[in-house]
């Protein structure tokens, strides 16, 4: 064996070792971070236990959220990432529950944030930047909103590619944006279907929801055929989906609020 080679071989060694070495670290360190966020995550689901916290069975779910976001937060001072997370998911509960200001005053610190530790187009920025924008769509003029989805699908093309699952949901959250007939709204609904059917097995709820979708921006363009066959093949997946959703908002929404899972789309 050559000098060359065994110094080849050596140097190989060390790159290998060194790479094998720092994916385990990272990986620890994940494994690490999600612990913590089990245990503060358990922690506040405690204080809704009438075993563990007298009258925790009374605990309105609104109060529970502003407990555990004040509790998590601050025991994540010195985890800016994981806070940064946190904050993000909080502040889609408080989008999803209605109380707008303060989820778009979470969801921008935390984008701003993670933009800080990873930069505009790491994966918790993008996904940040999209519960911003579904935000917009829920609060703000047509016109911003629609700036705000298109600005997030294309960071999604940037990021995860055309033919990506993350990347076809928010190319239907801008079609559920745009005009009824309109032909782009057709072509990001067509494309989003056809990512979901390379990409994800038969039943899955996100296809059966784009194709539900599909048959009736087709019934709009009063495409009837079309729609009915396509409406006929997806119905009873959707009418089960559709179901279980259902009976599992009555067991967990406030209000009893159930939102159907095929609400979405403009003129659907």
């Amino acid at each position: 064996m050559t000098a060359a080679v065994a110094a080849f071989l050596v140097f190989g060694g060390a790159f290998y070792t060194a790479r094998v070495t720092a994916e385990r670290d990272r990986a620890q360190q994940a494994a690490a971070e999600a612990e913590q966020v089990v245990q503060l995550l358990t922690t506040l689901f405690e204080t809704a236990n009438p075993e563990v916290v007298p009258g925790g069975d009374t605990l309105r779910v609104g109060a529970l959220l502003e407990r555990g976001e004040a509790e998590v937060l601050r025991t994540l001072s010195n985890r800016p990432a994981i806070q940064a997370r946190m904050m993000q998911v909080f502040g889609s509960l408080y989008r999803a529950r209605g109380r707008h200001g303060r989820a778009r005053d979470l969801l921008n610190e935390a984008l701003a944030r993670q933009q800080a530790l990873g930069g505009p187009l790491s994966h918790e920025a993008v996904r940040t930047a999209h519960e911003l924008a579904r935000l917009d769509a829920l609060t703000a003029p047509d016109s911003v909103s629609v700036a705000s989805l298109r600005s997030s699908l294309d960071r999604h093309r940037l990021l995860y590619g055309p033919r990506a699952p993350e990347t076809a949901r928010a190319m239907l959250d801008l079609a559920s944006e745009l005009q009824a007939a309109s032909q782009e709204r057709g072509v990001l609904i067509r494309g989003a279907v056809s990512v979901y059917e390379a990409s994800l097995p038969v039943g899955h709820p996100d296809l059966v929801r784009s194709r539900y979708i599909l048959a009736r921006h087709l019934h709009v363009l009063d495409r009837r055929n079309e729609a009915f066959e396509l409406m006929r093949e997806v119905l009873p997946a959707a009418t089960r989906l559709r179901r279980y959703t259902s009976s599992h908002a009555r067991r967990t929404a406030p209000h009893g609020r159930v939102v159907s899972p095929t609400r979405g789309l403009r003129g659907s």
